[in-house]
């Protein structure tokens, strides 16, 4: 193996960065890099996935890297068979040096990759081809969703990172950004690419860290779209050289991606290495600790020495890190040297399911975990808040002439309800700027929320140990007099909620809502108002992954909206 990964930036120092010095011939607008290793049962499925695509302006770079099955015969019945699909075959080298050879047989303006074991959805590339033409940022990225038996999902951080579409943003503003190091679920543009030097390390088992995070730092600005773009599939049968967390030479490169990775950033935005520390570095440890029940000594001493690289009171402690609480603690079982009573924590983790108890102090949540019988702050086990998020779901949404019912669940993650004392509180915000008191601060009227019993609250977090049934409510507003409130003008209304929990209180606006249960066709109605009398017509629209009400004067001539059928709403317990 490679010290620090050196060869990574001297190894193809030769290649040239010249448009005019690629291939001849026509040039394909996205070069697609394919790299084949013994996948066999999995490559025909991944190569349709592109053919699939309703973007066509591709070419297919696929690098057999001295596949031993038939992943090399497939590959080149698919180039015989289809135009832009091309073949390379090389020696075994691994995954970054088969992608670095793609990368220079590629002709396109843009490039992206596709590992041969995972698939396509079914427009992978449009948006962020599209994007990229219109924005000229340096790459785009998508969601990227596991595909593990066929359930389908993003993990938090990805759901969190592409809940908002942003085009044109820099590094420091969007900084948690640097913990997708995915390389294939993006389409970088070429250009950029070889003007920062990227290219994958060799000899290691995680070519993407280093490369992607020295490709966000280069980046001048990057587009971030909502769609989903890739699937990756999870591979359970220890085929995957990345799944295999208890062997030391994945511990081994692991460490070293991120040394390289915290060097960059100590390098290109010293001003990030907080953040790196507490946010980004230590995500994906757990896996390392978990693998500790039956590990060599050897295992152990190199894991509590990255611990101690990583992490310290010079740095940042691992106490203040931002990761689950149980997590927390593990590491520094770790770095207290306390082998069996992190192996006694894992097992009752385990046991409990990952579904921990929770006990409010004051304002604080605390986790109750066993005492390890090590002097640790108490900082370990109280929750931060990257634990303790708002959700706030709009579940059904009807009209009644101008009567906006409104139900759901608005919660605190971590902070169950049931027994104990709780109340639900809201109010309309006029957003953007549309509406302002006489103080010039933003209009705001009182919401009537109503509690609702939901059972759905309790579900929707998912740990049977936490009862969220009385996080429900109902909502009804008369948007007539909102809308009378300013006659004649536009305006956006945000519904704001507050949550109290015992002594702990937390707001928030509304994250998330049921498509098919809310109606967000436009209603028309009279706004009440002597001589300035007037219509208006309302709807339910999305801004940024949030749900906001908009009311716009009606001027004379303009053709009447029909009024939606009215459909009830319940008052009572949603059955689950």
């Amino acid at each position: 193996m490679l010290s620090d990964i050196g060869r990574w930036a001297r190894s193809r120092r030769s290649r040239s960065v010249a448009a005019g010095r690629r291939p001849s011939g026509a040039q394909p607008r996205l070069s697609i890099v394919v790299p084949v290793y013994n996948v066999e049962p999995y490559l025909a499925e991944c190569l349709d996935s592109i053919l699939a695509q309703p973007y066509t302006d591709y070419e297919v770079v696929m690098v057999d890297d001295g596949s031993t099955d038939a992943s090399g015969e497939i590959a080149r019945t698919y180039a015989d068979r289809h135009a832009g699909f091309r073949l390379i075959a090389q020696a075994n080298a691994g995954l970054g040096a088969a992608r670095n050879t793609g990368v220079d047989a590629a002709r396109g303006d843009y490039l992206a990759f596709l590992d041969s074991d995972d698939r396509l959805p079914d427009d992978a590339y449009s948006a962020m081809v599209s994007t990229l033409e219109a924005t000229g940022s340096d790459f785009a990225i998508g969601k990227l969703k596991r595909d593990e038996e066929g359930r389908r999902f993003a993990m938090p951080r990805m759901r969190e990172n592409h809940r908002v579409r942003r085009v044109g943003v820099t590094l420091d503003e969007m900084p948690r950004i640097l913990a997708d190091v995915f390389a294939v679920n993006k389409i970088f543009r070429r250009s950029f690419w070889d003007a920062a030097g990227l290219e994958f390390p060799v000899d290691t088992r995680y070519e993407d860290q280093p490369t992607l995070t020295k490709a966000f730092l280069a980046a001048t600005r990057f587009d971030v779209l909502r769609e989903t773009v890739y699937l990756w599939r999870i591979r359970h049968d220890g085929s995957s050289i990345t799944q295999r967390r208890d062997d030391i030479a994945d511990l081994h490169d692991r460490v070293v991606t991120k040394r390289v990775s915290t060097q960059a950033v100590a390098r290109m935005s010293p001003h990030l290495l907080d953040l790196w520390r507490a946010d980004i570095l230590p995500v994906d440890m757990w896996e390392y600790f978990r693998a500790v029940p039956g590990c060599s000594d050897e295992y152990w001493v190199m894991l509590r020495s990255a611990m101690a690289e990583f992490w310290s009171e010079e740095t940042v402690p691992f106490d203040r890190t931002w990761i689950p609480v149980q997590q927390r603690l593990m590491g520094l079982l770790v770095a207290h040297d306390r082998r069996k009573e992190l192996e006694m924590l894992i097992d009752f983790v385990d046991g409990h399911r990952g579904d921990l108890s929770m006990e409010l102090r004051g304002d604080k949540v605390v986790a109750l975990l066993p005492d390890p019988a090590v002097d640790l702050p108490e900082t370990v086990y109280t929750l931060g808040e990257h634990e303790l998020r708002w959700e706030a779901r709009i579940t059904e949404a009807t009209w009644d002439d101008a009567q906006l019912r409104l139900r759901g669940f608005a919660l605190v993650r971590n902070v169950a309800t049931a027994g104990r004392s709780t109340a639900l509180t809201g109010r309309w915000v006029a957003a953007d700027g549309s509406g302002e008191d006489d103080d010039g601060t933003a209009l705001e009227r009182t919401a009537g929320i109503e509690p609702l019993s939901m059972p759905r609250a309790t579900s929707f977090v998912g740990r049977p140990s936490q009862n969220y049934d009385d996080c429900g409510f109902t909502c009804t507003v008369d948007v007539a007099a909102l809308a009378s409130l300013l006659p004649g003008r536009a305006t956006t209304w945000r519904l704001v909620f507050e949550r109290r929990v015992g002594q702990l209180t937390r707001s928030g606006r509304v994250t998330s809502f049921d498509r098919p249960d809310v109606d967000r066709h436009p209603v028309e109605f009279r706004v009440p108002g002597g001589e300035r009398e007037c219509r208006a017509r309302a709807v339910l629209r999305e801004a940024d992954d949030q749900l906001v009400l908009e009311i716009r004067p009606v001027r004379p001539g303009t053709d009447p909206v029909d009024p939606p059928t009215p459909r009830r709403v319940s008052s009572g317990s949603d059955g689950g």
